[in-house]
């Protein structure tokens, strides 16, 4: 049989792993918040374990206090949910609910996404079970932090960041907006069409936010882009407000000028949900251009099912919807976990782009990029040994050099073809960038997402209003020539209106907590009915 001795020594060993593990995990996340990716935040970790683990060595337990029990310490579960929280933070470089429902509602899954993105973060995720493990450890080898884990339980659990912040979004579930949303909202095809219908190529820069213009800190990443700042319409102070923070929610705001809102958990069990698919009763620009006679496409890197944006596609008007399924075999040299490479997509856009220039119908083309996404940027293939490209030194700008000298050499192309005579050319962003190698110096910067247009009759023009990405929509549609009533198109205000934005009027804050709080916008966009009012199918005869 084992001695006294032997399991003593073996509870002491297991108190000093579990302490060392604890004094490097638990500073390890809390730095994670905002050092993450960083040498500083390494440095701050070891300086902080170094210094965690003198004085808790301290408290060793004496040779009576070790405990013959193993049994799970109760704060595991804190520890867990802290994990949770941290790893959710350190991928988006924020804790928020609604793009995580979201994507857990219908899934991430695009080429390679869920796969690719736990082999990104399998560090982080090694640290959340270290975490456990160590205090796990420390706790049941010694009794007096047994009767601390006994008492600390609850007040951890309520204090848990993961907790109060889903108590806040619940909060916000179940109160009631005090601004109507809804008496807002201006549909789109109430408005004057333009007497020459221009071309609209539309071309969402993944993550690519205006912040990157500052050479100090960024370098010549945005370069490429500056003679098409300089001769159009550049808005200058866009905001990102609540429901828009990723990619399919950046073009729902920019295109239909709402937030991407969810059903929801306050909805959940008191409506029932519509098979029309998504937002069906937002007026988009491509259902307003599509009534005018526009061919409708929307193109992108990655699968239509990721984000749903197959339904986006059928419920608004698009004539085509063309993503990685049908793609992959035309374009097999390249690729990322999300699709194909921005090369590819660029060089389908010129296919699409000159073959509905010999059609007598407008086109729409929307397209979707992906060079900048997190956590390290996606460089095309043909950019590999591009001097301008990899003097960069960092993945993330290196992406995002390559892509946006890909896009300048197929619009210089287009522009001698003649095929931008009577089209109008958006670039903008989908979104501010989520953590990534640059993010800890993207925070450093007051933030705005890039918007830049040219096109025929455009003049140069830097327009400073605040601004946020649903104002992009009606933009749009007046730099295309439609005579919007009163400036409006959704929730969204034109740049070039005299009256205020959403965000001018009510502030960023505030519009946050009402977009999050509105249930009647929610049913309107969503189409949805009571239960109570659902008729049900007549019996079969």
């Amino acid at each position: 049989m084992q001695s006294e001795s032997q399991a003593k020594e073996k509870r002491s060993v297991s108190w000093l792993a579990g302490l060392m593990i604890v004094a490097f995990a638990i500073p390890y996340m809390i730095f994670s918040i905002n050092w993450a990716t960083s040498l500083f935040h390494f440095q701050m970790t070891m300086a902080f374990s170094v210094v965690l683990y003198l004085v808790l060595q301290r408290f060793a337990p004496k040779a009576g206090s070790y405990s013959r029990g193993f049994r799970p310490p109760l704060i595991t579960l804190p520890t867990l949910f802290f994990g949770v929280w941290v790893y959710i933070f350190y991928i988006f470089g924020y804790f928020g609910l609604e793009p995580i429902l979201f994507h857990l509602q219908v899934g991430a899954e695009s080429r390679d996404v869920t796969h690719g993105m736990l082999m990104e973060t399998l560090p982080q995720i090694g640290i959340i079970v270290a975490s456990i493990a160590g205090v796990w450890l420390l706790i049941a080898s010694d009794r007096r932090l047994q009767w601390f884990d006994r008492f600390a339980f609850f007040p951890l659990i309520v204090l848990n960041p993961l907790v109060l912040d889903g108590i806040a979004y619940a909060k916000d579930a179940y109160t009631v907006a005090d601004v109507d949303l809804v008496e807002r909202y201006a549909d789109v095809m109430e408005a004057k069409p333009p007497a020459i219908r221009p071309n609209i190529l539309h071309i969402y820069l993944e993550s690519t936010e205006a912040t990157l213009l500052d050479r100090k800190l960024f370098g010549s990443a945005m370069d490429p882009l500056m003679p098409y700042i300089e001769r159009g319409v550049s808005l200058e102070n866009v905001t990102q407000i609540a429901h828009t923070q990723w990619t399919l929610a950046g073009q729902v705001a920019s295109s239909c000028g709402v937030p991407m809102m969810s059903i929801g958990i306050r909805l959940a069990g008191d409506v029932s949900v519509t098979d029309e698919g998504l937002l069906p009763e937002a007026a988009c620009l491509s259902d307003r251009l599509a009534a005018d006679g526009y061919d409708t496409t929307y193109l992108t890197i990655g699968t239509l099912d990721f984000q749903r944006k197959r339904e986006f596609v059928a419920a608004h008007n698009f004539t085509s919807g063309i993503g990685y399924e049908s793609l992959r075999d035309k374009y097999p040299a390249g690729g990322n976990m999300f699709g194909l490479d921005d090369e590819d997509i660029l060089n389908e856009t010129r296919a699409l782009v000159r073959a509905k220039a010999k059609d007598d119908k407008p086109y729409y083309l929307s397209v979707t990029t992906a060079a900048g996404h997190m956590p390290n940027g996606y460089t095309s293939r043909s950019c590999v040994g591009r001097p301008s490209v990899e003097r960069l030194g960092d993945t993330t700008l290196e992406a995002i050099r390559c892509t946006n000298e890909l896009i300048v050499e197929m619009l210089t192309e287009f522009e001698a073809e003649g095929l931008l005579e009577d089209t109008l050319v958006v670039l903008q962003s989908d979104h501010w960038a989520m953590r990534n190698s640059i993010y800890n110096d993207l925070q450093k910067r007051r933030r705005s997402n890039l918007f830049v247009a040219i096109g025929p009759g455009i003049q140069p023009q830097r327009i400073t209003k605040p601004l946020s990405i649903i104002d992009v929509y009606p933009t749009i549609m007046e730099l295309a020539g439609y005579e919007l009533v009163d400036h409006g198109a959704g929730l969204g205000v034109s740049a070039f209106a005299d009256r205020p934005s959403l965000i001018e009027e009510f502030g960023l804050e505030h519009t946050n907590v009402q977009i999050r709080r509105d249930k009647k916008l929610r049913i309107k966009l969503w189409g949805l009915k009571n239960k109570d009012q659902r008729v049900e199918p007549k019996a079969q005869s």
